[in-house]
Formats: structure tokens, sequence, C-alpha cells
């Protein structure tokens, strides 16, 4: 878990497609492998991310 000051640094924001607060990327090999903009609860983010590569489990 990271996080990003996208004021402090708007070129990384810039580089992973960071385009509103509340986003989370889940990386795989260092590349984003799913993205959720946004507040969600924990079904939706375990929704979400389910089936991917290192991805959540519950």
């Amino acid at each position: 878990m990271a996080q990003l000051g996208t004021d402090a640094d708007p070129a990384t924001a810039l580089r992973y497609g960071v385009v509103g607060m509340s986003t989370m990327n889940l990386y795989v090999r260092g590349e984003v492998a799913a993205q959720v903009v946004g507040a969600r609860p924990k079904a939706a983010l375990l929704a979400a991310f389910a089936g991917r590569p290192d991805g959540p489990t519950g």
C-alpha cells in the first residue's frame, strides 16, 4: 500500500493515470492491472479486483 500526494508529485500521478482523489491501482509486475476511482465499500473493491493476478482474496 502506498499513498501518492498528487499536488506534490503531479508527474507521477499523470504517469499512473490518477485522475482524481481516491484512486486505487492494483499493480502486477510493475504495471497497472486494475484501477478503481472513487470511494467504494470493501465488497465493491474486492469485486473490482477479483480474479486479477495477485489480487485480494477477501
